[in-house]
């Protein structure tokens, strides 16, 4: 199994053992209008889409290389009212984009190695965009958010 591919599996079998997340349908590496289709919201797709390489932290390169790896959370929910999107709706329990967000966040700061000692995210304070728009039949809004933060794994060379 590729790193890329080993890490978005940890990050997602760490998320989806959480019972506060329970109500999230997470993925991996899957697009957008495929997830709509499914109809399973509010969702979470793991991505990752590029390797960096550098320095680990403190070692000279010729003993360690550190394979950074940009993860990409794009997130979605949907409701028949605008407004619900961002604001949530406490009388039926539905769960804003930024209260989805905040929740998953919370679960990454617990342990930002996902389960798994041989990887790591670096304390980081994300970029979180979001946006709503409607779906082309008119039935219901569509929250949209993307969030991207740095996982790593170090590598020693031989």
């Amino acid at each position: 199994m590729s790193e890329a591919l080993e890490i978005a599996q940890s990050m997602y079998d760490y998320l989806t053992s959480k019972p506060s997340l329970e109500y999230i349908y997470f993925s991996m590496f899957e697009d957008m209008m495929t997830l709509d289709e499914k109809g399973k919201y509010p969702f979470c797709n793991i991505e990752i889409d590029t390797i960096k390489y550098t320095n680990a932290d403190n070692q000279d390169l010729t003993n360690m290389e550190r394979h950074l790896y940009p993860v990409r959370l794009l997130m979605s929910n949907r409701n028949e009212a605008q407004k619900f999107i961002k604001l949530g709706d406490e009388g039926t329990s539905f769960k804003s984009i930024f209260d989805i967000w905040e929740e998953i966040y919370a679960e990454i700061q617990l342990d930002r190695s996902f389960g798994n000692n041989e990887i790591s995210s670096k304390p980081y304070r994300p970029v979180f965009i979001c946006g709503i728009q409607q779906r082309p039949d008119g039935k219901f809004w569509l929250g949209r958010a993307m969030t991207i933060f740095e996982v790593y794994k170090d590598r020693f060379l031989k």
